[in-house]
């Protein structure tokens, strides 16, 4: 049992060291990215379709051609990036992991290997990189540079002068079963010219609604045709089309007048609902404080009413006992009478009765 066990083990052994020494090791880039350690530099080239630069190492490395061992480069990590934000770099890595974004002057190539300087007029440059080529220094030369036919050129060949063009092709996916070709079109006219394929001129860009039969004769940069539907059988295919015009890209059109009319009519009428609104609200707060206020006055008076009885019944009993005699007579042997009304009341509310003094004829309230 124990031979036949060590038999399977030496024949899966056997199989999986010609399987090891195909397949390229992995090493750990940063954290939580790996990429293998040898490559193969005919497989870095341009992706069919998009036009990006793929290799063996993925996102996160480039191929080194420089020391081939049997045929096989060394994948090393990226020395610089072109995005803010690069891709490829998983959740366990930071912004210290990340390469740098070159500074102002140079740029990173498609290869991601280093900063390199940007190349002057007439220099190589890689497919519609037009940063890797350096400002026009006067204006005679132009605006801006552009990498055409990858080459460095300056952007100032003026109205009915030669000129160069460069066609790209990319492939726009609109689902998994369909797509459709998209011709980039780019030239090293003047703004506001095009490159004309036939006769190599530079020609003025079209207004809206002109004819063409390319985006780039259009100042808009979209060539429409009327007889376009995104659920047509040409879908993009807006290229050469001889009965085109000029007009805005789908994102790009124009908001209809009858819509901006509508938003501002809501608008105003937001408004004035939003003021009716505010001038109930403070009513039935006004309302509230009024009926509150005269509720408190209300109990006030009523109070104020509840005390009279009490003080006439005290001015009633004063009265009373004053009645029963002419007169009073104090300790020093005065004589007081009644005047005659012998109640009232005071401002606190209290009875008063009025004696006048017999000699003097001074009147005494008590």
């Amino acid at each position: 049992m124990r031979s036949t066990v060590q038999g399977l083990a030496m024949a899966m052994l056997a199989v999986a060291l010609p399987l090891l020494a195909i397949c390229p090791a992995r090493a750990t880039l940063t954290a939580g990215v790996q990429y293998p350690l040898t490559c193969d530099p005919i497989n870095t080239r341009l992706a069919p379709d998009t036009n990006q630069l793929v290799s063996d190492c993925g996102y996160v490395a480039w191929c080194d051609a420089s020391s081939l061992v049997e045929g096989r480069g060394t994948c090393r990590p990226n020395g610089c990036r072109r995005d803010t934000f690069p891709f490829g770099y998983g959740n366990g890595t930071t912004r210290d992991d990340w390469p740098r974004i070159c500074p102002r002057g140079q740029f990173c190539p498609d290869e991601m290997a280093r900063c390199l300087p940007q190349q002057a007029a007439g220099s190589a440059c890689q497919l519609n990189r037009d940063d890797e080529c350096a400002p026009p220094s006067a204006v005679s030369q132009g605006s801006s540079s552009v990498c055409l036919r990858y080459t460095c050129q300056h952007k100032n060949i003026t109205l009915g002068n030669e000129c160069i063009h460069d066609n790209t092709l990319y492939t726009v996916y609109v689902s998994r079963r369909q797509d459709y070709g998209l011709i980039i079109s780019r030239d090293n006219c003047q703004s506001g010219l095009f490159c004309d394929a036939g006769s190599s001129r530079c020609l003025s860009q079209q207004p809206l609604g002109a004819a063409c039969s390319s985006d780039k004769e259009c100042l808009s940069l979209t060539c429409r045709d009327q007889s376009f539907t995104p659920n047509s059988s040409s879908l993009g295919n807006t290229i050469n089309l001889k009965t085109g015009r000029c007009g805005f890209a789908e994102e790009e059109r124009k908001v209809k007048v009858g819509i901006l009319v509508g938003a501002f009519f809501a608008f105003i009428a937001g408004g004035v609902l939003f003021s009716i609104v505010l001038f109930r609200v403070h009513n039935a707060q006004r309302r509230e404080r009024l009926a509150k206020r005269r509720a408190e006055e209300a109990q006030a008076l009523a109070l104020r009413e509840g005390s009279l009885p009490l003080s006439a019944s005290l001015a009633n009993m004063t009265a009373t006992a004053f009645g029963s005699t002419s007169a009073i007579q104090t300790r020093t042997g005065e004589v007081l009478k009644p005047s005659g009304v012998a109640s009232g009341l005071t401002e606190g509310g209290a009875s008063r009765t009025t004696f006048i003094r017999e000699r003097s004829g001074e009147s005494l309230e008590v």
